[in-house]
């Protein structure tokens, strides 16, 4: 008679338990469809991305109570498709610079939200997938989030947003939905990205996350010494907007929204290119040429109008140092390979690196109103080419070098020791050897293997 079986929980796992006291693991139950988590994670990625912009623009109202109560959601509506590149035009401003920390914001909540979808995906699939499997389920969850993601920022944008900034909006939704969703897929199916690539270009990616960390790890080092150098010009800018309480508090929080975009200025700074903060201005190590500025308390870490010092151009070894270190990364997957070829790995690593930097560049820039406040970031001409041309060098180099100095031994010649601990076997000797195959039938002659 079969044991009484029950279920019962232990830690994240459902086990059934028998009568004789033993457990049986069984996989826990999906909450949801996979197709309606996907959905419902990308929708609640934007809402709450909307309710925590408009909270903000709330109270800024109950400092200032001045502005009609429905504009709050408008304005805070069009500040919030701000996060998604789209642009807005808030108080009589045209603003069409994103604030990064807004998008690194949203970027968070879709990768947290979507890692949900997949996990649900997940639970509803077959314990065993091929990687075929994995790739296409992952794609499919990654495909509804993205479009429920895309659809919750474009509805909205119809109502406060142009034509334009609608479609930038949607392309922006679309770009954040997508890497997210891909990445929460990758992990959850356990699908890496570039199983299907050649053996040479998987570790690229790699090599060029290091390189551009490096830089922005020295583009936060800038920023961090010109806030610390200038911190009491920075108190006299906050002070003289005599902000109270609330006020403080909301200026801080917008400044942080934009801390992200600095960050990148300085990166480009590092690499000689330099930034700019309106037409006309520039600010790099070699020069520094600055007119009228909004009264923004960060932006008083900016150096004095005249020529840079000239020890502030060894800045620019920080992007030989990021081209040396990506191409490194990925030499340490090529062991092998010769010199010629990592030369050429080491520099496409840099230039890609470069051209990652170029792009952050542009994300980062933007206007923020009009006449002289406009054109405010890196100046894309000169950081298009210092970026890739001095990682890019550095990457050459050190991938020859490497590849000349670890060029691979020629095959060791055999020891004649080695071959005389040889098994010799008599050829008249008909007696079977114990790893002779003797699998055959017993009328068929025993085959005796040479061990020379």
């Amino acid at each position: 008679m079969a044991a009484a079986r029950r279920r019962r929980q232990v830690g994240d796992l459902d086990v059934v338990v028998d009568g004789s006291g033993d457990t049986e693991p069984t996989r826990p139950e999906p909450w949801l469809p996979w197709w309606l988590a996907s959905a419902a994670a990308g929708v609640l990625s934007v809402a709450i991305s909307w309710v925590l912009v408009c909270g903000l623009f709330a109270l800024g109202w109950l400092a200032t109570t001045d502005i009609d109560f429905s504009g709050v959601f408008v304005n805070g509506t069009r500040v919030w498709l701000l996060g998604f590149f789209a642009g807005a035009d808030v108080a009589g401003l045209h603003l069409t610079i994103t604030p990064l920390g807004m998008t690194l914001g949203n970027l968070a909540l879709a990768l947290g939200l979507a890692s949900f979808a997949a996990g649900q995906a997940r639970l509803a699939a077959p314990e065993e997938l091929s990687g075929h499997q994995r790739r296409n389920l992952a794609l499919r969850v990654a495909a509804v989030f993205t479009l429920a993601h895309t659809l919750a920022v474009l509805v909205p944008s119809f109502f406060v947003a142009t034509a334009e900034q609608s479609a930038r909006a949607m392309v922006g939704a679309l770009a954040i939905g997508a890497i997210a969703a891909l990445v929460a897929g990758a992990r959850g199916f356990q699908w890496r990205v570039t199983e299907d690539w050649p053996h040479w270009l998987r570790p690229v990616p790699a090599g060029v996350g290091a390189a551009v960390l490096v830089m922005l790890t020295t583009g936060a080092l800038v920023l961090a010494i010109g806030l610390i150098s200038n911190r009491d010009r920075i108190v006299a800018l906050h002070q003289a907007l005599e902000p109270d309480t609330l006020g403080s508090i909301l200026l801080l929080v917008l400044q942080l929204l934009w801390l992200p975009n600095l960050l990148v200025w300085c990166t480009s700074w590092a690499l000689g290119s330099g930034f700019q903060v309106g037409l006309g201005s520039v600010v790099s190590p070699a020069q520094n040429q600055l007119g009228l500025l909004p009264s923004i308390p960060v932006l008083g870490a900016l150096p004095e109008t005249g020529p840079g010092s000239s020890s502030q151009l060894w800045w620019l070894a920080s992007g030989l140092l990021a081209g040396a270190i990506g191409a490194l990364v990925v030499l340490r997957a090529r062991p092998r390979a010769r010199f010629d070829e990592t030369a050429l790995v080491g520099g496409l690593v840099g230039v890609l690196a470069g051209l990652v930097l170029v792009a952050l560049g542009m994300l980062s820039s933007g206007d923020l109103g009009t006449g002289r406040l406009v054109d405010l970031g890196v100046r894309p001409t000169a950081l298009f080419v210092m970026a890739p041309t001095l990682l890019g060098i550095a990457g050459v180099v050190t991938g020859a070098v490497t590849g000349l100095l670890r060029r691979p031994a020629a095959p060791a010649e055999p020891d004649p020791d080695d071959s005389a601990a040889a098994v010799d076997v008599d050829p008249t000797d008909t007696s079977p050897d114990e790893t002779d195959d003797l699998s055959g039938d017993d009328d068929e002659p025993t085959r005796i293997r040479d061990v020379r």
